[in-house]
């Protein structure tokens, strides 16, 4: 049987037979350097039986399995008798020797014998190679090749790594070997914008903007309200203060809320810059500065006077002349506001609030008259004055510390409008009148005071009671409509009240109305007194205003048959000749002869229509007594109803009257 030997450092187990005792060789198994000991009976003599021999067993390649080359010295040896060596004993003892030390080395499990067949020796594994070496490689290379101590150099550089990026991966190189790439171009980048947070390349790679304080436009525009240019100036210190902490660049993402205001903004900005290239907005600016002069130079001649004796001032203070905002924009055409500056107020709020009783009232002037008289938009400026309150307005009209006195007015010299915030919608309405049907007359050159004296005194105060007498309407939406032809109680009242024996001599016959002209305003206003105080004629101004009233209200609405029925719901009868009357006005011609030339009537035609006006002046007295009217309209006696909805009306109610010439004015001298 062949004997074995165990690798001293793994316990693989080899025979004697494979490798021969004293060789060196691999093991197969833990690939360590192995020398094959020496068999028991080959161990060499002890120092006191034998001498050492420094011989070595031979391993011939090739012998026979098991033979052992006799050493040289055993070769040339002389031949002599040797004891017999006890082969038995030693043999168990080995056995025993190795099988105890191979107990400890392997724990003392039990385990299958190894086979002893020679094991190949295993080839060294190699090494796995790093996928990412290669990107290492290049961006130590790029970094060598310039310091990137630079936005510039840094930029460079993210540029050429992303470049390789773009290459490796058409390449088709993984996700694994081109991150480091892309990991180190990032980082180039943040340190670009570290170095110089306004670098130019980097922003506009990004889709950023420079921000050129586009907002504050905006935020000033005089065309914005107050809320609107409040939330442009919110966005324009925001989007200030993010661009300046970036050299002035602004994100797409910070850039799309400006876009989106813009936008927003964008219909409003486009007929604000039409209408300032107009030549209105030209004219509107020329009259501004002539405007805002006057009324400086006024209000440095006025002073306060502490005895106010008007009651509608009392506890209002003193006012100090702070100026005044010319504001106007293609929703006020062609008005054009001088809104005191106030601190309260937003000069744009606060005109197209004042401005939507104008705007109306130009809209159904037109929408009554434009088609007979072909009136068109008006294309020059029209100024309002706009002051903050009643004292502020009478300051400025020179009333300032006297009883009573106009609460608005409409000037004909100068074209303006002057009311304040204290007006109601009717004095609006009734000094607006005035205004626009001025605007609209004919006239050669600058007006002159001849103009103003020869104009019509009761067409003019008597057309702006017509229009200032309107319904207003509020819609859902909080805008107003004005319905116009409605019953004015206040003026009817004033002509009814006239109706006694002395009262009379204050009401006009329709010749001496009809004939009236801003020149006999003082003695129509004050009367005529005698040296002694004696009234030769009373004041008459109130039924100036109220019979002019009534007979346009007359020319557009009395409508009677035959038979003598009025028929309230239907237009009356002069209708269409007194529009060809409004048109004579608007030419600058007036009087009791232009007015009998265009109803095509004689003397005896003006003492009919004398008649027919007092006539039914008491025929509209009888239906309001009765209670037959609705919204301010008479309605037919067909139509009256009780409070419990039940009719109530008779056909006698709609009789005209007879005429009672106790009614109408004592008969004049021509």
């Amino acid at each position: 049987m062949s004997q074995t030997f165990a690798c001293p450092t793994c316990q693989a187990r080899y025979s004697y037979d494979q490798v021969p005792p004293g060789d060196s060789f691999t093991c197969g198994s833990c690939q360590s350097e192995v020398m094959a000991p020496l068999r028991a009976a080959e161990q060499p003599p002890s120092p006191r039986t034998a001498p050492r021999s420094s011989a070595r067993p031979e391993y011939r390649p090739g012998g026979s399995p098991g033979a052992a080359r006799p050493s040289a010295a055993a070769r040339h040896a002389p031949a002599k008798a040797k004891p017999a060596f006890p082969m038995v004993p030693v043999a168990v003892g080995a056995a025993v020797l190795i099988g105890v030390v191979a107990f400890f080395a392997t724990g003392g499990d039990d385990k299958p014998a190894e086979s002893t067949t020679t094991k190949p020796v295993a080839e060294q594994p190699k090494q796995p190679q790093d996928p990412t070496a290669a990107a290492r490689t290049e961006i130590t290379r790029i970094a060598a090749a310039k310091k990137q101590d630079s936005a510039e150099a840094c930029w460079t550089a993210a540029a050429e790594l992303r470049t390789l990026v773009a290459g490796w991966t058409a390449k088709g190189r993984t996700a694994t070997e081109v991150a480091p790439l892309e990991a180190e171009a990032e980082r180039l980048v943040g340190e670009t914008e570290r170095i110089d947070a306004a670098f130019a390349p980097l922003h506009l790679a990004r889709g950023d903007v420079l921000y050129a304080d586009e907002m504050l436009e905006y935020a000033n525009a005089s065309w914005l309200e107050s809320t609107e240019q409040a939330s442009a100036e919110d966005l324009h210190k925001s989007l200030k203060a993010t661009a300046e902490g970036s050299g002035g660049w602004l994100s797409s993402t910070r850039l799309g809320s400006m876009q989106s205001m813009v936008a927003k903004l964008a219909p409003q900005k486009k007929a604000w810059d039409e209408f300032a290239a107009s030549g209105f907005y030209l004219r509107a600016q020329e009259m501004a500065k002539d405007t805002i002069s006057d009324l400086d130079q006024r209000f440095s001649q006025r002073s306060t006077d502490t005895d106010e004796k008007d009651p509608r001032l009392k506890g209002k203070g003193d006012f100090k002349w702070s100026g005044v905002v010319m504001t106007t924009d293609p929703s006020l055409k062609p008005f054009v506001f001088f809104v005191q500056k106030d601190e309260s107020w937003n000069p744009l709020r606060v005109a197209r609030s004042r401005s939507r009783s104008l705007k109306a009232l130009e809209d159904i002037i037109r929408t009554e008259y434009g088609a007979s008289l072909n009136l068109k938009p008006l294309e020059d400026p029209i100024p309002v004055l706009l002051f903050r309150n009643y004292a502020m307005y009478r300051k400025y009209s020179g009333q300032d510390g006297g009883a009573g006195g106009a609460y608005a007015h409409f000037e004909p010299m100068t074209g303006r409008l002057a009311v304040h915030d204290d007006c109601d919608h009717t004095t609006i309405m009734h000094e607006g009148t005035h205004q626009l049907m001025w605007a609209w007359t004919d006239r050669k050159g600058r007006p002159t005071l001849m103009d103003m004296m020869g104009r019509s005194y009761w067409f003019q105060e008597g057309i702006a009671e017509w229009y200032g007498g309107a319904s207003r309407i509020v819609l859902p939406s909080g805008e107003s409509t004005y319905e116009i032809g409605k019953l004015h109680q206040g003026r009817l009242s004033s002509i009814r009240q006239s109706q006694t024996n002395e009262g009379r001599k204050s009401l006009f016959t329709l010749r001496e109305l009809i004939d009236t002209r801003y020149r006999d305003k003082p003695i129509i206003e004050s009367g005529v007194r005698t040296p002694d105080g004696k009234i030769v004629e009373p004041p008459r101004v109130g039924q100036l205003y109220a019979q002019g009233w009534f007979l346009i209200y007359f020319m557009n609405r009395f409508n009677c048959d035959d038979k003598g029925m009025v028929h309230p719901d239907q237009p009356g009868k002069y209708q269409a000749k007194w529009h060809d009357y409004v048109k004579v006005e608007l030419e600058g011609k007036t009087g009791a002869e232009e007015f009998k030339r265009c109803m095509g009537f004689s003397e005896a035609d003006m003492d009919r229509l004398e008649t027919e006006y007092w006539r039914y002046f008491d025929f509209v007295q009888r239906k309001i007594n009765l209670d037959q009217m609705k919204d301010k309209d008479l309605v037919p006696w067909q139509q009256a109803k009780a409070a419990d909805g039940s009719p109530c009306g008779e056909e006698s109610d709609d009789l005209l009257p007879a005429f009672k010439p106790e009614n109408a004015p004592p008969k004049r001298k021509k």
